[in-house]
């Protein structure tokens, strides 16, 4: 019920990919079971139920921006609080999903560089899910910069990614001295993929160097959930 990478198992489901769909319809027939007064059960066993529970904790009011929305595993929990919310990413396959599953009027669909893609107003909340991870290093103040010029006056931001305790599941080496990670489909293509695994204390720090006044905390085994806002200086 947390992330995962490959798609197809042949014993397995995975979410996002399949897993909500097929519990949806497990419990649809257990329940016409009982209904018709035939044995009726289910057992599961969850953990790393992260995506209303965060959303639901950060509650993200007003006009959200997400950036680098996929495939909508978060857009579909932060629309239940915003009053809109502008989509942003790079692949239009990744949109035309998302928009299917979240299927809301209130959502936005852009598609756009992520690093180059500049605000059309100033947003009350910004979030990217599975996304800081990877922005390369040399990237990082640039794309921090360009978050805040998309934030309205004490707005905040907040992100979900894994952090250094997932770094064991990735074939992971340097590539120009990039932090990179090999990634295999189940089709048998392979992609390079810039990858950091940030410690959530290094990644405070970093951050309050530049300002930015942000709370990071684990979540289950191998996630972290930040969220704070800018800190003008005070002169």
């Amino acid at each position: 019920t947390g992330y995962t990478r490959p798609k197809d198992f042949n014993h397995l489901l995975i979410a996002p990919t399949g897993l909500r769909e097929f519990l949806v319809g497990r419990i649809r027939r257990e329940a016409a079971n009982a209904r018709a007064g035939r044995p009726a059960r289910l057992v599961a066993k969850m953990n790393s139920l992260v995506d209303r529970a965060l959303i639901d904790e950060l509650r993200p009011a007003g006009d959200v921006l997400e950036r680098a929305c996929g495939t909508g595993y978060f857009t579909a929990e932060i629309v239940r609080h915003a009053r809109w919310v502008t989509a942003v990413d790079a692949s239009p396959r990744m949109l035309a999903i998302n928009e299917r599953r979240v299927a809301n009027p209130r959502v936005t669909y852009v598609n756009a560089d992520i690093f180059a893609w500049r605000r059309d107003r100033a947003y009350d909340t910004m979030f990217f899910g599975a996304w800081l991870s990877h922005v390369p290093p040399a990237a990082f103040d640039d794309f921090w910069a360009l978050l805040h010029t998309c934030l309205a006056p004490n707005g905040r931001v907040a992100f979900v990614d894994e952090d250094d305790r997932a770094a064991g599941h990735d074939d992971r080496y340097s590539l120009n001295g990039v932090p990179a990670a090999r990634r295999k489909l189940s089709d048998g293509r392979e992609f390079k993929i810039v990858k950091v695994f940030w410690r959530s204390e290094d990644l405070e720090d970093r951050l309050r160097s530049s300002r930015w006044d942000i709370t990071i905390k684990g979540v289950g085994e191998t996630l972290m959930y930040g969220v704070g806002r800018f800190a003008p200086r005070r002169d």
